[in-house]
């Protein structure tokens, strides 16, 4: 039987430091050569996520911000993107600016994901800002945000759980858009994320199923915004460094992040031995 691998990054699959580890990356790519059907599913973009990516040999699609986009590593190129229309877009942004809050906007033209803010409000934010500033084509600062003529297809804010949950569930009402809430991996603040309802880790998890031919799905996850897709997956694993609300959904809770724990329990299922 064909079977699909899929794995979150962050607080999953890579290391605490946000890397892929290079026992990790030895014992994956080793497998892809002996046949392993491999990918991820993240809340990154391709340009947050190009290092890490770069670092497997991987050779079937990857998930991207959140089912937002599927990507083919090996021919570089975007098979599927969706956008949120732009008059819900609008609907998102009036919503932002309602409860004061300042937002990452991200498009998408020509191959290409643009940028834009209306002000960096916490260190999160700023962190955000400075790690990434040089590695799109286009960052830049407006004096307000509009969604006229652009294609939409992503907000991310980094803010407090008391800020966000009003807009999560405000946001959350709104037809023709989907949203996540969930505490960042690396700092002091809670992820909102929002994105076309017809983007999903599960219904990106399906489209990678569907073009390999595999017949199952096995799901590793760490978070909030990885419940849906593990438990649309035949089998499910937490690392147990995940939150409780996640481990408690799983099939098996294996080892944490910080020790290669998907990387070997791949190995022990794909192998039906243990990894040394």
């Amino acid at each position: 039987m064909k079977t699909l691998y899929i794995t979150d990054l962050d607080g999953t699959f890579l290391n605490p430091r946000g890397e892929v580890s290079a026992k990790s990356r030895e014992i994956i790519n080793k497998m892809i050569d002996d046949g392993l059907l491999f990918t991820v599913a993240t809340a990154r973009s391709r340009v947050s996520a190009s290092k890490i990516l770069d670092s497997l040999n991987l050779n079937i699609p990857v998930i991207l911000m959140n089912g937002v986009f599927i990507f083919d590593p090996s021919e570089e190129k975007y098979l599927s993107a969706n956008a949120i229309s732009e008059e819900k877009a609008e609907e998102v942004i009036k919503i932002f600016e309602k409860h004061d809050e300042t937002p990452f906007m991200f498009s998408f033209s020509n191959g290409n994901i643009d940028l834009e803010y209306t002000d960096l409000s916490n260190d999160a934010q700023q962190n955000f800002y400075e790690e990434r500033k040089n590695k799109y084509k286009k960052f830049q600062k407006v004096s307000a945000l509009s969604a006229k003529g652009k294609n939409i297809v992503y907000f991310a804010n980094l803010v407090s759980y008391e800020k966000g949950k009003p807009l999560f569930d405000e946001i959350s009402n709104l037809s023709g858009v989907s949203a996540v809430f969930y505490e960042d991996t690396y700092y002091d603040c809670w992820y909102l994320e929002v994105f076309s309802d017809k983007s999903s880790k599960p219904g990106g998890m399906e489209f990678v199923k569907e073009y390999t031919g595999a017949e199952s799905t096995v799901a590793f996850g760490d978070n909030l915004n990885d419940i849906a897709m593990m438990k649309a997956a035949d089998y499910c694993c937490a690392v147990s460094n995940g939150r409780k609300e996640v481990r408690d959904i799983a099939d098996k809770t294996i080892g944490k992040n910080s020790e290669d724990a998907v990387a070997k329990e791949i190995f022990n299922m794909f192998y039906g031995k243990q990894q040394d």
